[in-house]
């Protein structure tokens, strides 16, 4: 998992192009430096963390 800060949530979704990988977008109206805005989750075989 990943936190998405701020302004960065803009961004985030059109950088995702492996299947395995997923944005959970918190939906808050602003962004502001610092603030979660949401996080991105991948999906691996590997148990290791």
């Amino acid at each position: 998992m990943r936190n998405i800060l701020g302004s960065e949530i803009d961004s985030a979704a059109a950088k995702l192009t492996d299947s395995r990988v997923h944005l959970h977008d918190y939906g808050k109206a602003e962004a502001s430096e610092g603030r979660k805005m949401g996080h991105i989750t991948q999906i691996s075989r590997d148990t290791r963390a």
